[in-house]
């Protein structure tokens, strides 16, 4: 079986221009292939450069995925814990309404407590009142004033004592 081979270096020359040419024209050849059919001196060693740095690149692409792919997770996970705060704040200020409500209903029955107390003074003293004649009331009101009197006078006589010790000190 005869098959069409690639025998001379014109012939191989033509090959790579024409690839070249396809190449130009959008049809996927890769840059081993180009570098495969060339004619050049050395070349497993330029191919296997081309490889080296091909796969460095590739490294360095997937390092930078990783990298994208990192930043995203940690950006997906500050926004969850966010999230879970906003959440929780809403929850703490919905129980404080009802702790709000239940002090408010604690204070209004403590005021009316207050009122009835009030109350309650208020019809003890007019109890009082009436059970004591005019008479006594006179009594009282004197000996009031007679002791508001007497507490005056104290409060003079000390005034007057420590005015002398601070003179003849």
């Amino acid at each position: 079986m005869i098959e069409e081979g690639l025998n001379t270096a014109t012939q191989k020359q033509m090959q790579f221009a024409q690839m070249l040419q396809l190449k130009e024209y959008g049809v996927p050849i890769t840059d081993q292939d180009l570098l495969e059919a060339a004619t050049i001196q050395n070349k497993q060693k330029i191919i296997e450069n081309a490889l080296k740095n091909s796969q460095q690149a590739q490294q360095m692409q997937q390092q930078q995925a990783e990298l994208q792919m990192a930043d995203i997770q940690s950006r997906i996970k500050l926004n969850d814990a966010r999230a879970t705060a906003d959440e929780g704040l809403g929850l703490e200020r919905l129980s404080r309404i009802e702790e709000n409500k239940a002090l408010a209903d604690e204070r209004r029955a403590q005021a009316i407590k207050d009122e009835d107390s009030a109350l309650l003074e208020k019809v003890r003293a007019l109890k009082e009142l009436e059970a004591i004649d005019i008479g006594h009331l006179k009594e009282y009101i004197g000996l009031a004033m007679q002791l508001k009197q007497m507490n005056t006078i104290q409060a003079e006589a000390k005034n007057t004592s420590s005015r002398q010790q601070s003179a003849g000190s």
